[in-house]
């Protein structure tokens, strides 16, 4: 076989590998250290529209389908493409070559590009913090996953309202105003029917 058609087979395999399979698996792949070079730039960049439409697409369907590993999913694989870009412009450093530049890890990119990608979308912050401490069992991550947290909710807020808000006007179901509406004839607050 050529090398072309190698390459060609090789990106397919991986391509199945994080679509192919259930999704807490394929967050296990992309969550995965020491891995720099399992997954490449195509494989990443052909999974990535593919699956944020599918999930699109599910999420505002009327059927029980859940948002929450897509969303790990999702976050994950662009996590990855920016772990990926660091070990391309810094090279690939293990806990036994350079202890102090292992952090530069794709697997743990994705882990923080998936708690930023899930709190931008859902603007959880404590619990999710928690949540994606536990996934890790590594106190290492608390501060990058708390920061990368933290300025995902903060971006999403100045630029539109959470997915459950959105979800709730898609589907026309009437919901509680942050404050109160009270309405006075002047002097007095009227009672409005329920």
């Amino acid at each position: 076989m050529e090398l072309h058609s190698l390459m060609a087979l090789s990106t397919k395999v991986c391509v199945a590998t994080l679509l192919m399979v259930p999704g807490e698996r394929a967050i296990q792949h992309l969550f995965s250290r020491n891995t720099h070079l399992e997954f490449d730039y195509s494989v990443l960049l052909t999974v990535l529209p593919i699956y944020f439409f599918l999930a699109c697409w599910a999420a505002g369907m009327s059927i029980a389908s859940g948002i929450v590993v897509p969303m790990l999913f999702i976050g994950g694989i662009y996590g990855r493409l920016v772990g990926l870009a660091i070990v391309s412009m810094f090279g690939v450093h293990t806990a036994d070559s350079s202890p102090y530049w292992a952090w530069m890890d794709p697997g743990a990119f994705a882990l923080i590009g998936a708690a930023s990608f899930f709190g931008g979308v859902s603007r959880l912050t404590v619990s999710l913090t928690v949540i994606m401490m536990e996934i890790t069992n590594d106190v290492q991550f608390l501060l990058p996953i708390m920061v990368a947290i933290m300025v995902a909710k903060w971006v999403g807020d100045f630029l539109t309202h959470p997915l459950y808000h959105a979800l709730l006007e898609f589907k026309c179901i009437p919901f509680l105003d942050a404050e109160p509406v009270i309405v006075t004839d002047g002097q007095r607050v009227i009672a409005l029917p329920v």
